[in-house]
């Protein structure tokens, strides 16, 4: 039970990614459902299911959106990923197709 599962909101919108056992867990809690499962099998002592490998919240959980201030340090970011150290600003620029 190692797996990674997608977690979307009652919406669709993809939310996180959490292990096949807290997926597991919040099925049961009845917090979520299976939406897809991987094919693969858990098996207890009393019932065998389906791996998850989607799952999708019963109720709507707001997201709050998080503000970025407008630097050249987020610009990098969102253009270039995790290291705005290797990225270099024509390769922002060609990413987001400016000058």
């Amino acid at each position: 039970m190692n797996g990674r599962v997608l977690v979307l909101n009652a919406s669709f919108e993809p939310i996180n990614v959490c292990t096949e056992r807290r997926a597991v867990v919040m099925i049961f809690k009845g917090v979520a459902r299976m939406e897809e499962h991987n094919g693969h099998m858990l098996h207890s002592a009393k019932i065998s299911i389906h791996a998850p490998s989607v799952i999708r919240l019963i109720e709507y959980i707001h997201i709050p959106f998080e503000r970025r201030s407008l630097s050249r340090k987020n610009i990098l970011l969102r253009a270039c990923g995790i290291d705005a150290r290797s990225c270099s600003p024509a390769l922002a620029r060609r990413r987001f197709d400016v000058g």
